[in-house]
């Protein structure tokens, strides 16, 4: 009976909302019985997939409905852009009377309320654990359409997926109407001649990946008065100016140890898919789009 407390207890602590939904959003609900991909641990009752994000517009969602859906950087986790989203459902209401439904996709390596029971997740895989979130959502906007805001990797990981639709004719997204997708600030391309060469090489020798656990460890014990203290100065080193962003740098990087792991290990799978010699490299997935007669 002990034993069996125990894993409840272990169980709730796994699956508690480590993170709120802010500016009118919730979590997406999952609704199709379609198996989902895991990776890691058949016995961890996990679902991999990470995190999305909804925010509906006040009326509801009818055919005519455009669906807008914003691909995070790395990392990938959706809380970041929520204020974001809403804004871009406001301004589009402000200027055409019309309301968007905004969808953010969060990525498997940083789901907020699990601790990570796996390797990390490449780039590549995460691109696709999408698919099951995106059949759902495209399946409530047929007519009007998605529309994809990539940001930095996440650009990347937009271009891949409609490219499966538009080149292949396979994956999520084939057949559906895409009338616009945004590259915002897109990392596309490895640079081995700059400082990203440098950070690969740093990044991928063991001494290194030994002090991101160390120093991913240190955050979390550190005492909650000291975290919150810190907290600000790591803020404003990245340009992180409001509560809530500050907030969730607290309820992540310094609730969970797998959010730095997350950050610089799958770093180094984009490094790789993204090098100049890759056929997968953003650019050439670009070009590729580019010579349809259907762009």
């Amino acid at each position: 009976i002990m034993a069996s407390m125990g894993a409840s207890e272990t169980l709730s602590k796994l699956t508690q909302l480590a993170l709120p939904a802010t500016a009118g959003f919730k979590h997406f609900p999952r609704t199709s019985g379609k198996a989902r991909p895991t990776f890691g641990r058949a016995d961890a009752g996990q679902c991999l997939e990470g995190e999305v994000l909804e925010l509906l517009p006040a009326s509801g969602i009818d055919e005519d409905t455009i669906g807008v859906v914003i691909v995070p950087g790395n990392p990938g986790i959706p809380h970041f852009y929520c204020t974001f989203g809403k804004q871009v459902q406001e301004s589009f209401h402000d200027r055409t009377g019309a309301e968007l439904a905004v969808y953010i996709l969060g990525y498997a390596n940083f789901v907020a309320e699990t601790v990570r029971m796996q390797d990390v997740v490449s780039i590549d895989q995460e691109t696709f654990l999408f698919s099951n979130a995106l059949t759902e959502i495209a399946a409530r906007h047929q007519k009007g359409g998605l529309v994809f805001v990539g940001h930095s990797i996440g650009a990347w990981c937009a271009l891949r997926l409609i490219q499966e639709a538009l080149v292949y004719h396979t994956g999520c997204l084939d057949k559906v109407h895409i009338p616009l997708f945004v590259l915002a600030a897109p990392y596309l391309q490895f640079d081995e001649s700059g400082p990203q060469a440098r950070l690969r090489w740093l990044l991928s020798r063991a001494p290194f990946k030994l002090v991101v656990r160390l120093v991913s460890s240190f955050l979390v014990m550190l005492p909650h008065w000291v975290q919150r203290w810190l907290v600000p100065m790591i803020a404003g080193i990245n340009g992180i100016k409001s509560c809530e962003h500050r907030d969730y740098l607290l309820g992540t990087f310094f609730r969970q140890e797998h959010h730095l792991e997350s950050v610089v290990y799958m770093a180094l799978t984009e490094f790789e898919v993204l090098d100049a010699s890759c056929s997968m490299n953003g650019f050439a997935v670009l070009e590729e789009m580019l010579l349809l007669p259907s762009r």
